[in-house]
């Protein structure tokens, strides 16, 4: 997985989103095929992840699939309306939808993980300004735009967010005393802190980044 080169990898990624996602008409006649479909893309990502022999701890970075699947199901459950509360029933079907899209959910983001796991920063600059270089030949303007240092800054951000959202986790439990992590009024202000804290740090991280990109060129 590592010796593929890295746009090539990003198209594979951008093949398995589409096909997770896309619903054709055979498939939503028999929806147990779109499971089939989304499981066989999930065996091929962790195929891909044993292979390249990434880091088990790397998985934990996916930790925030299982918070976010749990409120998607629980609004689910939720009636719409008061009627709804007093003859409620579970909607099966709506739950099982929202369990697929879960499901299609980590696997496109378990693709994801891989192929960031085994490209790094340099590999994702390298390929988009090779395919910038390409285009440039018949528009040569698009070198002034720089689009292939945008593009790479903005698919560099989608795992630097988790891994520096852990990290500012992982430094507010160290702070905090088990006495304030019980209290609502301070679990949000601590949120709201540890949100502000990412922000910064993605501000700081761009204008690192491109001063590399520029130190390259």
């Amino acid at each position: 997985m590592k010796k593929i080169p890295a746009i090539l990898k990003f198209i594979l990624l951008a093949l398995i989103t589409f096909r997770v996602f896309s619903n054709s008409t055979y498939a939503t006649s028999c929806e147990w095929l779109i499971w089939l479909r989304v499981t066989i893309y999930v065996a091929f990502a962790a195929a891909a992840f044993f292979s390249a022999k990434i880091p088990f701890k790397s998985l934990k970075k996916l930790s925030f699939i299982v918070i976010w699947g749990l409120c998607i199901l629980v609004l689910a459950l939720i009636p719409n309306s008061s009627q709804d509360l007093l003859n409620y029933r579970i909607n099966e079907k709506l739950l099982l939808k929202n369990l697929l899209y879960v499901y299609r959910l980590f696997a496109t983001t378990f693709s994801a993980l891989v192929v960031f796991e085994t490209t790094s920063n340099l590999e994702i600059f390298d390929a988009f300004e090779d395919i910038e270089n390409v285009i440039a030949k018949i528009f040569p303007p698009i070198k002034k735009i720089r689009i292939s240092q945008v593009i790479a800054v903005t698919i560099i951000f989608i795992p630097a967010i988790f891994n520096s959202w852990e990290k500012i986790k992982f430094s507010a439990k160290a702070r905090i005393s088990k006495e304030k992590k019980i209290r609502l009024k301070n679990s949000i202000i601590n949120a709201i802190s540890e949100f502000y804290a990412l922000f910064l740090y993605m501000v700081q991280y761009a204008e690192n980044t491109r001063k590399a990109i520029e130190n390259r060129r």
